[in-house]
């Protein structure tokens, strides 16, 4: 008798990974295809409808409509963003998130990203369905230099989001000393109180001293003592 009939949670397994496969190449093959035609749409939904429902992990994605720009600014394709833009891709289509690509370059941490989408009319106040803007992203996700560039446009720096969170509430509750400093540094409003009534400070947990501190001394520290404080202070950097 064949083996394989004796184990058929075994075939079930490689026949869900081959498919998984599948999924994963035909995506490649949207990516690479989108690189050399001219696409008008907006702009090669990635998870096809059709594919919706299945357990395959590769596949579940279906939901979110996530396009071949999120995924480039996810990752920091810089060239194929270009030419998806160049094809008519829409630069603040949004994902049934509500996030746009600036959402996810901001994710992803890519500067040069986020500067092409801005200079091709990326709105950077969009929010996406938890209110939370591409700064919150930044903050969340630690990306110092791109919460830096923002606040060098002027953005909106005291913006809440679903739970009445500013930037600054993020920067405290991950610990995110150096972000923490800087949005101290332009202004943020350490005052300001989320819906459950809470402002950045009352969110600081007892392990985080300099967290503490960043709050209560955001003036610039000595220059000897560097950016992050004396040797030895253990803080986190982003």
């Amino acid at each position: 008798m064949d083996g394989t009939m004796e184990h058929p949670e075994a075939v079930q397994r490689a026949t869900s990974l081959i498919e998984e496969r599948l999924a994963q190449e035909e995506e490649s093959e949207k990516l690479r295809g989108a690189a050399h035609e001219k696409l008008p749409m907006n702009l090669l939904v990635l998870e096809d409808e059709k594919h919706h429902g299945t357990q395959s992990p590769a596949l579940q994605k279906v939901q979110f409509r996530r396009t071949a720009l999120h995924r480039a600014s996810l990752e920091g394709h810089v060239e194929l963003l270009e030419k998806l833009l160049e094809s008519g891709a829409t630069v603040d289509f949004q994902d049934r998130l509500d996030c746009t690509a600036l959402h996810w370059a901001c994710r992803g941490g890519h500067m040069e990203v986020v500067k092409l989408l801005q200079s091709r009319g990326a709105d950077s106040n969009v929010r996406d369905k938890l209110l939370s803007t591409p700064l919150h992203v930044a903050v969340r996700t630690g990306r110092l230099q791109i919460v830096e560039h923002f606040l060098s446009l002027g953005l909106d720096i005291n913006a809440r989001d679903r739970e009445g969170d500013s930037a600054l509430h993020d920067a405290v509750r991950l610990n995110r000393y150096k972000i923490i400093k800087l949005l101290l540094l332009h202004g943020a409003d350490m005052m300001a109180k989320n819906l459950a009534g809470k402002t950045p400070t009352d969110l600081v947990q007892l392990w985080q001293a300099d967290t503490r501190q960043a709050l209560e001394h955001p003036e610039p520290e000595a220059e000897q003592n560097g950016p992050e404080g004396p040797p030895g202070s253990g803080r986190e950097t982003p």
